[in-house]
């Protein structure tokens, strides 16, 4: 009787031990299975990038592929001062004065500023608001095809510069997503002009930063 006891107790601690050890391993699995859920369903995803998969026609790789028949402007090479789409709206004007021996092209004035354009052009008449909101529920300023998700790459090479007194110390700019920054009260619905400035700014300085 005693030996079977015990018997008895040996088989319900061993038992007892298995059911813990399960338990155990129950808990974990859960807890791995939550995460693998969590990382692959709920985390906020990054954008995919793809690169190398397409060049420009100069040859640069491109982050992101070009939209299926989506905007797309180039520098023109051979006479940047007659580009029916650049230059346009956004003074002051600015002439190209030498052609490189590398095709790029040389240009001096103490403010340079230089547009492109979608293939609507520039069409201030076709603005009907400036209200924010109201921009985003539209979608666009000025025309459909506005420019919106951009990739801008540019090569610029800085022979001299002079001081600056606005927006810092003399720099190198690039604009995208609005129309022009003017200081212009002329108003549309009771908004100035100076509302069109709703641009992404990307500034290199002189001191590389």
């Amino acid at each position: 009787m005693i030996i079977r006891i015990k018997k008895i107790k040996i088989g319900l601690e061993v038992k007892t031990r298995s059911l813990f050890i399960i338990i155990i391993i129950g808990i974990i699995t859960i807890v791995v299975a939550t995460e693998i859920y969590y990382y692959a369903y709920n985390r906020p995803q990054r954008p995919r990038i793809i690169i190398g998969l397409s060049v420009d026609r100069f040859g640069i790789r491109e982050l992101y592929l070009t939209k299926k028949g989506g905007e797309q402007w180039y520098f023109n090479t051979n006479d940047p001062n007659h580009d029916a789409r650049a230059g346009i709206g956004d003074g002051p004007h600015t002439t190209f004065i030498q052609r490189n021996s590398d095709g790029s092209w040389k240009v001096k004035s103490s403010q340079v500023r230089y547009g492109a354009l979608t293939s609507s052009g520039w069409r201030p008449d076709l603005i009907t608001t400036l209200n924010q909101q109201d921009l985003a529920a539209k979608g666009y300023m000025q025309s459909p095809n506005d420019w919106k998700n951009v990739e801008m790459t540019g090569y610029l090479k800085v022979n001299s510069f002079s001081d600056s007194t606005k927006n810092g110390a003399a720099h190198i700019e690039f604009l995208a997503r609005g129309a022009r920054n003017t200081n212009e009260q002329t108003k549309v619905n009771g908004l100035t002009l100076q509302c069109e400035g709703t641009t992404y700014h990307s500034n290199t300085y002189n001191n590389h930063t």
